[in-house]
């Protein structure tokens, strides 16, 4: 007899098999052999090589510019809930046992995922009715920003002696290659984004946090990580039938991590490869017209996080994008303000899980597709985004609160791309239809007239 979950995976796998190219079929045979090789200990990252002799760490691309006290309070406030609670995961709150999570148990059913070889973990078809998606979510460390935050705005040293206890915690229980933590290298990309956020929150390489014996030690250990994520994701990233947000976050990743802590001769090639896949991939994945052909709104606001962190990290260590990159990024920005009614409000169209790839506490936005605009806003130094903003009610800044957004960015040639916010979305295939759009008064309905998705999987396009 076949088990349900055994037929389950059956069919998801014929499903799947129907997909994918012919030209796929040799580079998921390499792909599983290299598994099988990496399974036993061969040709993986558990020797972590030498720092080339010019290494160094790169310029941070977030810090403090301007919190009022109000956004202080709220910052402190959130990092102390966080210490005395736990960390809210969708809609289930995660103690802290001896300090820290369990970072390899979901928190909605309590169930442990086994420590065995994270890429022969089938994440999709766990026993235990265990949701993945809880576990990663807490894995992602959006949440060690909020007590990085806190440190940065207070100098409270049980902020850095937090971080420090989970950093080592999570070192500890999440070995590379093992577990739940190294099955999807989406996962490393968003987590690489947060701890460059955090390493370059807490002072970098000079922070307290590494002082002393314990201090080397730590570096030591989180370093040694950093290197093996970006190999992880270089390893195993997204391509042909699975190339849509996913490989943009992997290379994001990579290209983050690879400027802020540029130490290993591979991580240079890493990172040429990375943003050559970035460059190629935003227009590929987006319209003409702006539009994530996947067409499902919460994941074009998650790819655009992904590329609003490649592209100011670049700019912060002079490795700026084309031309073509910026004016893609900002026809995605302005056709997301298109799409955003006068409160707000996005239309649920596509799936939809509430992912994020970084967040500020006390950025002054009340949604992340608002923080979008207003960096989008400062950035492209785009009117129509500015006036869309006013009419939010949201406040203009010359600056962002924790972004870092050279003036190099934005430059004459990249602003302007429209002087209006459009409504038809030719090659996106939206139509936003109504009265007096984009006021207080407006009357709209938004209709999706595109294809399913992107892709040959069309993975997260609704009928």
């Amino acid at each position: 007899m076949i088990s349900t979950l055994t037929a389950t995976r059956i069919t998801w796998l014929i499903r799947r098999l129907r997909r994918i190219y012919p030209e796929e079929i040799p580079y998921r045979i390499v792909s599983i052999l290299r598994t099988q090789a990496q399974s036993r200990g061969w040709l993986d990252a558990s020797l972590v090589p030498a720092h080339v002799a010019d290494g160094q760490f790169g310029n941070p691309w977030v810090q403090i510019h301007m919190v009022d006290q109000t956004d202080v309070g709220l910052i402190i406030q959130a990092a102390d809930q966080l210490l005395s609670e736990g960390v809210e995961v969708f809609n289930t709150i995660v103690p802290f046992i001896n300090g820290a999570p369990d970072w390899n148990r979901d928190p909605k059913n309590g169930t442990d995922i086994p420590q065995g070889f994270g890429l022969h973990i089938d994440f999709r078809h766990l026993a235990g009715e265990v949701d993945i998606k809880y576990v990663w979510e807490l894995n992602r460390h959006l949440w060690w920003v909020t007590l990085a935050q806190a440190y940065v705005v207070s100098g409270g040293s049980k902020y850095l002696e937090a971080l420090s206890r989970l950093i080592n915690s999570w070192l500890s229980e999440c070995p590379y290659p093992l577990g739940p933590n190294w099955s999807s290298p989406v996962e490393h990309g968003i987590r690489l984004i947060n701890w460059s956020i955090v390493w370059h929150l807490i002072g970098g390489v000079d922070s307290p946090i590494f002082r002393g014996l314990e201090g080397e030690k730590l570096l030591k250990r989180w370093l040694a990580s950093i290197y093996q994520h970006q190999r992880f994701i270089s390893d195993n990233y997204s391509f042909y039938s699975s190339a849509d947000n996913h490989l943009i976050g992997e290379a994001a990743g990579i290209f983050v991590a690879a400027h802020t802590w540029d130490l290993w001769a591979e991580g240079r090639i890493m990172r040429v490869r990375a943003k050559a896949i970035l460059e190629e991939e935003i227009l590929k994945q987006f319209s003409t017209d702006g539009v994530n052909l996947e067409q499902a709104i919460c994941y074009h606001r998650f790819s655009l996080e992904f590329l609003m962190a490649s592209l100011l990290c670049g700019a912060a260590s002079d490795n700026d994008f084309s031309s073509a990159f910026k004016l893609r990024m900002q026809s995605a920005i302005e056709f997301m303000a298109s799409m955003m009614d006068c409160a707000g409000r996005m239309p649920a169209i596509g799936d939809s899980d509430d992912g994020k790839v970084f967040v500020f506490v006390g950025d002054g936005a009340d949604t992340p597709y608002e923080s979008l605009l207003r960096a989008g806003s400062i950035l492209f130094d785009s009117p129509p985004l500015a006036k869309k903003l006013k009419l939010l009610g949201a406040p203009q800044y010359e600056t962002w609160s924790w972004l870092v957004i050279p003036e190099c960015v934005s430059e004459p040639h990249y602003t302007g791309v429209t002087t209006a916010l459009p409504n038809y979305f030719k090659q996106g295939g939206y139509v936003v239809l109504g009265q007096a759009l984009h006021t207080p008064t407006e009357f709209r309905i938004t209709m999706d007239v595109g294809p399913l998705g992107y892709n040959r999987i069309s993975g997260h396009g609704h009928a």
